[in-house]
């Protein structure tokens, strides 16, 4: 699903990959005063059509209509434009797959999970698939005396095979 350098690792001003705008439009929301200048990047990479000129030249619009050009953009470039439900699946998937990869590196993929899904509103209103739900838990409970009690890594990472690794059809 994700492309590229995961959610969390590129700091903002660097930019935003275009593959990415979409799941990062509702995680780690771009406001619309930073859309024009991810738009102008974008050219500059040679990724470019009507919409994305226009985002890149709406400076002075209102934050309406600047978002509403951004939004045109990434669809004429075909980004994956999800909801908000499914960002965060992403996100979840994303940091699975980052944790199945290097473990060593379970503080910072904490931290930056922690940064971008709000833990309330996610998981416990929104309806995540059990091992996703698993995830997200045991993500918030890292660092706490609350990790070992209900279950620590092998909890986690039971959680993040099941995201990882599916279970083949039959």
């Amino acid at each position: 699903m994700m492309t590229g350098q995961r959610l969390g690792r590129r700091k903002y001003d660097a930019g935003v990959d275009v593959r990415e705008a979409g799941i990062r439009y509702w995680l780690e929301p771009i406001p619309p005063e930073r859309m024009p200048a991810l738009a102008t990047g974008w050219l500059a990479d040679g990724i470019g059509g009507d919409a994305i000129l226009k985002a890149a030249s709406s400076d002075f619009m209102d934050s309406r209509d600047i978002r509403d050009l951004f939004i045109k953009a990434l669809k004429e470039v075909d980004a994956w434009l999800p909801s908000q439900h499914d960002a965060e699946l992403a996100l979840i998937e994303d940091t699975a797959t980052a944790i199945a990869q290097d473990e060593n590196q379970l503080d910072e993929q904490t931290q930056s999970f922690r940064r971008l899904l709000d833990f309330d509103e996610a998981v416990t209103y929104a309806s995540f698939p059990p091992s996703y739900e698993e995830i997200a838990l045991m993500l918030w409970f890292y660092g706490t005396d609350r990790f070992e009690e209900v279950g620590g890594l092998p909890r986690l990472r039971k959680a993040v095979r099941e995201v990882v690794e599916p279970p083949a059809s039959s």
